[in-house]
């Protein structure tokens, strides 16, 4: 048996009684924080610019802005929102993001499907775990060929495929259709250009509902796509017994994850020792070698600026936060960032190198007239040696839906989401999240 129908297979007779409860609140935490992110990112260019390109007149609402799309559409828009603002959650290990794609599928699935909560929650959490296990099993492992666009078609095809009802012969071809048609876009110069292409998320997202759509149909994958060397084990090697989603780690800033560690250093150093932006003179920062890429100082996009170690440590001096609020268009043009900015220098270092991508360690020299401070950071906020409250995430969550959505839709947003896996319907959720036409 192939590894697309042994994974189909596994996803057919899963439920969510065999998940643990600690690996359903975490999924549930997911869910709510993908959807606080997403709503966050209302005003993004990406976003908007998305919503123009797929606006229809179908029948699935987008999160973010006003309209409708058909399925795929809106599974686009929606997945594009989640990843905007860069403070999507990820998985250490695969260096990418499978939340913001699986997610967004499911609950804009959810919108027009009798749905119950329990099973939406099913469908993330193996979604998710398909999708991890996609990207351990990659052949290619450069830098530039770790965009989450390149697995996650897997993760989304796994949940909206039983969603979907699809057999397991169905599932197991949309699994294979979804690996043949996943796209790969270059990483590095995407970040370096401060694309809106980003990572592909919201393509990646498009791919494995389109996986669904074909295969429902009849179109046929090649079923033996999955199946070289080695792969069987990094497939199938405790699953179910080990869940990706329980291992996932949060973000405490909008920025790219190479860039957490810095912030917490220089975040660190700045209250420790009582400085400001104005005492630092230089900044030495020794990090892993793909972070040695993101050396923009004078960003011209947002999605620029996100890829930046130089810039989020100027607004980490200047504002002491790199949330979405500094992290805005307004502050790009600014001379005093930018100067901040060009005090940074980035070096490669052979121990953070060995490290990654189990740790995203930096090693910060602050450089002032009261003499030199340094911090050295292995586990930024939000992993899971150094995790962010619950309550923190939830404060947050409900903020951002507040601010788009009114206070009692935010109540019962996050109460529903935070309860998922006890809703009899999952639709009224689904619908809820969508901007008033």
């Amino acid at each position: 048996m192939t590894i697309a129908s042994r994974i189909a297979e596994w996803l057919a007779h899963t439920d969510l009684d065999s998940v643990p409860e600690p690996i359903r609140a975490r999924a549930r935490l997911c869910c709510m924080d993908t959807v606080g992110v997403a709503l966050a990112g209302l005003e993004a260019p990406s976003v908007r610019a998305a919503a123009r390109a797929f606006a229809s007149e179908g029948a699935y609402g987008f999160w973010s802005q006003r309209g409708s799309a058909d399925l795929a559409g809106a599974c686009f828009v929606n997945a594009t929102a989640a990843s905007a603002l860069d403070l999507d959650d990820g998985y250490a290990l695969v260096v990418g993001h499978a939340a913001s794609s699986v997610v967004p599928a499911v609950l804009t699935v959810a919108q027009r499907a009798a749905m119950s909560g329990p099973a939406a929650l099913a469908a993330v959490i193996l979604g998710y775990e398909v999708a991890v296990r996609a990207a351990l099993a990659r052949e290619d492992t450069r830098v530039d060929a770790l965009s989450s666009g390149g697995w996650t078609p897997l993760g989304v095809a796994a949940a909206v495929g039983r969603l979907a009802k699809l057999d397991v012969t169905q599932q197991a071809h949309a699994l294979a259709i979804a690996a043949a048609y996943r796209p790969q876009a270059p990483l590095v110069v995407s970040l370096a250009e401060g694309a809106m292409v980003k990572e592909s998320i919201g393509w990646g997202t498009l791919a494995g509902v389109h996986a669904v759509s074909l295969a429902a149909a009849g179109f046929e994958g090649a079923l033996t796509i999955l199946d070289r060397d080695g792969a069987a084990a990094t497939w199938l090697d405790d699953l179910g017994r080990r869940w990706a989603i329980g291992e996932s780690y949060f973000k405490a800033y909008a920025a790219c994850r190479w860039t957490h560690a810095p912030v917490d250093a220089v975040l660190s150093l700045l209250r420790r020792h009582g400085l400001a932006a104005a005492d630092v003179r230089r900044v030495t920062i020794e990090t892993f070698h793909a972070a040695t890429l993101l050396t923009t100082a004078a960003p011209t996009s947002i999605e620029q600026a996100q890829y930046s170690v130089p810039w989020t440590v100027a607004l980490a001096l200047a504002y002491g936060d790199v949330g979405p609020h500094e992290m805005r268009a307004a502050l790009l043009g600014d001379a005093e960032l930018r100067a901040l900015a060009r005090r940074v220098t980035l070096v490669e270092s052979a121990e953070m190198q060995a490290r990654f991508p189990a740790s995203r360690s930096a090693r910060v020299t602050l450089e002032t007239a009261r003499g030199s401070f340094v911090e050295t950071v292995h586990s930024p906020r939000g992993s899971t040696e150094n995790p962010l409250p619950d309550d923190w995430l939830i404060a947050r969550a409900t903020a951002a839906i507040e601010e788009r959505r009114g206070a009692r839709s935010a109540k019962e947003s996050v109460g529903d989401l935070l309860s998922l896996d006890g809703l009899p319907d999952a639709g009224a959720l689904a619908r809820r999240l969508c901007a008033p036409s």
